[in-house]
């Protein structure tokens, strides 16, 4: 009977142990999994046809760290006919190579990617209001699709704080409604559909 007893103790001593490196583990994954929501990046982006001013966070990809996601919420200032208004984009961008300019520049000499932008407001519509014949317009005013293609440079604060870095970039843009406006319009030129825009980013992790 005490062996019998003995045995179930042993028993019960192994599963609880076996069970405590199990929840040890599910937790590590719990937090691993919730940590890649936290993100590495802020960026400030002037311009781009996304708003005259935009805000917003970001996250680095892949091992490389080549790609990045943003979302930006900007403001369109306010104008004679309309009021301000509220974007908010969806951003991807892509970076296939870097250039070392010493210990404490980094240049990125092509960045590339494509981004939704969407305005809330009365002004820019979704669908086309009763004033306007059927067909008048045949796209929404308040969602723009956005390729660019730029250029960066990033400035390392220390060999310690590795994850803190502050870039500079531009981009060149153009989007959808311009793209098909310049096939049907002879007096179009690719000055004329290619915006500018500016930013900062800020990188913590």
């Amino acid at each position: 009977m005490k062996r019998i007893v003995l045995l179930v103790a042993i028993g019960v001593l192994i599963s609880a142990s076996s069970r405590g490196q199990i929840d040890k583990d599910l937790k590590q994954s719990y937090v691993s999994a919730w940590s890649k929501l936290i993100p590495t990046q802020l960026k400030i982006q002037y311009a781009g046809d996304m708003g005259f001013l935009s805000l917003g966070p970001g996250w680095d990809l892949g091992k490389k760290r080549r790609w990045e996601i943003n979302t930006f919420v900007g403001f369109i200032r306010e104008t004679n006919v309309s009021p301000t208004h509220i974007t908010f984009t969806l951003k991807q961008t892509y970076k296939p190579f870097r250039v070392s300019l010493g210990e404490k520049f980094e240049l990125e000499p092509l960045t590339a990617g494509f981004y939704i932008t969407k305005v809330f407001g009365q002004y820019f519509w979704q669908r086309l209001p009763d004033r306007y014949p059927k067909g008048y317009y045949f796209w929404a005013l308040n969602t723009r699709f956005n390729v660019f293609l730029g250029e960066a440079i990033t400035f390392r604060f220390s060999k310690y704080l590795s994850g803190d870095t502050l870039s500079l970039f531009y981009e060149f843009n153009t989007n959808d409604l311009y793209i098909i406006s310049a096939i049907n319009n002879d007096y179009l030129n690719i000055m004329d559909i290619i915006n500018l825009s500016f930013g900062v980013k800020f990188t913590f992790l």
